[in-house]
């Protein structure tokens, strides 16, 4: 439980980070042009390690149709063996849903957006059944979100099991409506824990770092990231990411990732 809940109120701060229309519209994952197909192939390396490019990678193909809609998403592991697959429903123009298979195609997660009139995501749910192979309990989670007048999302609250509070954020922007900073407070029954994570752009506006602090202001941790490639549209073709923090059990570290991939585009 412990592992999918922090799994869970990372993607949710990492998600909202970025543009904040429809998840499964193209401008969510910052690309451009008519894509029709990703292919991703990651390169993961032990702590401290720089991965090996000229092996084998983990590998995710995502397709869209012409209007820039997800269809699909398909991920393999080093094998080529298939893992996960996700499919997606739309629901007139405020609800999305995502669905989630393990690699003999059942179902175990449910994810659904939904969205105001403007196009705002406003609320995301997950329901999960237990998966014992991939440590996954049981699980219902709402992340509730809230906009100011320029549009910029300034509020997520986060629920576990309907109506259990997990975590609550607010974020300040840029007058690029870029989100440069958000404070968290994490509920731990009756105990709160504060920090906050800064954000840095480069001159493109992609995100290329961000950092954590506890509540004494200390750096706990954070992520790092390089593009190295672009194509014609403006679509990157290569980053390295790095992760780095401190633990009990590992001390300092810092786990590196290259990813590259490629895209095919309608005509």
């Amino acid at each position: 439980m412990k592992n999918l809940v922090l799994f869970i109120i990372l993607l949710c701060i990492v998600t909202s980070a970025a543009a904040q229309t429809r998840v499964t519209d193209l401008s969510q994952v910052s690309l451009k042009g008519k894509v029709k197909r990703v292919t991703t192939y990651t390169f993961r390396a032990d702590n401290h390690m720089t991965p090996d490019t000229t092996g084998t990678a983990e590998k995710t193909i995502e397709t869209f149709d012409e209007k820039g809609w997800a269809l699909e998403v398909k991920m393999y592991n080093k094998n080529d063996a298939l893992q996960e697959s996700f499919s997606f429903e739309y629901i007139g123009d405020s609800i999305v849903v995502k669905n989630q298979f393990d690699r003999s195609g059942k179902l175990f997660v449910k994810y659904v957006y939904k969205y105001d009139n403007l196009g705002k995501e406003t609320e995301f749910d997950m329901n999960s059944d237990a998966q014992p192979q991939l440590r996954l309990a049981k699980i219902n989670y709402r992340c509730i979100y809230e906009y100011n007048k320029s549009g910029n999302r300034i509020s997520e609250t986060q629920y576990i099991d309907s109506d259990r509070l997990t975590m609550r954020t607010v974020s300040k922007y840029d007058n690029q409506h870029k989100r440069v900073q958000s404070n968290q407070e994490s509920f731990f029954g009756k105990t709160i824990k504060a920090s906050k994570t800064i954000y840095t752009y480069d001159d493109a506006g992609n995100l290329i770092k961000f950092e954590n602090y506890d509540a004494d202001g200390k750096l706990t941790g954070g992520n790092k990231v390089t593009y190295a490639q672009f194509d014609k549209y403006g679509n990157w073709l290569m980053v390295t990411a790095s992760y780095s923090g401190h633990s009990i059990n590992q001390g300092d570290f810092i786990f590196t990732h290259i990813t590259k991939r490629t895209i095919e585009y309608y005509e």
